[in-house]
C-alpha cells in the first residue's frame, strides 16, 4: 500500500536514510571491530549486540528505502478551499458542539494529541477534499461521530 508524503517527509526520510548509511553503518563496523579484539566470538557479549544492532539498523534501512520507493508525494498546501495534505482546518463535533484544530499530515507525523491526522486514517480520509461547511460522519470507537468543517486556516 502506497504511503502520501509530502516533499518534506520525503527528504526528511532520504536524510534519514544516509545519516544511518553512512554515520550508523560506520559506528556499528567500530564496535564490531573493537569487539572482535576482545577474544572468542562464541562467548563474546558485546560482539553479539553489536551484530544485534546491525541487524536493526539494516532492517531500518530496508524499511525506509521501502516506504520511499512506493510513496505517493504530493505538494503540501496549506491554502485553498479544500482540505489536502498540509492543510490546517477547524471542524465542529455536531453532537458535543466542540471545536478542534487539525491538520493532515504524512503517516510519519501523526500525533493525534497535537491534531495531526494522516489522510490514511479513517478520520483523515473523511476530510480529504472537503470545504467549508461539509458535514462528515466517520465512525470513532464503534461510534458515528458528525463533524463539520468550520474553516480551512491559510
Amino acid at each position: 500500500m502506497s504511503k502520501i508524503l509530502s516533499k518534506e517527509s520525503y527528504q526528511r526520510l532520504k536524510e534519514e536514510i544516509e545519516i544511518l548509511k553512512k554515520e550508523s553503518r560506520r559506528e556499528i563496523a567500530e564496535r564490531i571491530k573493537t569487539a572482535r579484539g576482545f577474544g572468542d566470538l562464541s562467548e563474546n557479549a558485546e560482539y553479539k549486540e553489536a551484530l544485534d544492532a546491525q541487524s536493526q539498523l539494516e532492517l531500518r534501512i530496508f524499511q525506509l528505502e521501502n516506504v520511499l520507493r512506493e510513496a505517493t508525494v504530493i505538494k503540501s498546501s496549506r491554502e485553498g478551499d479544500k482540505i489536502r495534505l498540509g492543510s490546517a482546518f477547524e471542524v465542529k463535533n455536531l453532537r458535543t458542539g466542540k471545536k478542534q484544530k487539525m491538520v493532515l499530515v504524512s503517516f510519519n507525523e501523526v500525533s493525534p494529541l497535537e491534531g495531526k491526522i494522516s489522510p490514511e486514517s479513517p478520520l483523515g480520509a473523511a476530510f480529504v477534499g472537503r470545504k467549508k461547511g461539509d458535514v462528515v460522519e466517520v465512525e470513532i470507537a464503534a461510534k458515528k461521530q458528525k463533524f463539520q468543517v468550520s474553516k480551512i486556516i491559510k
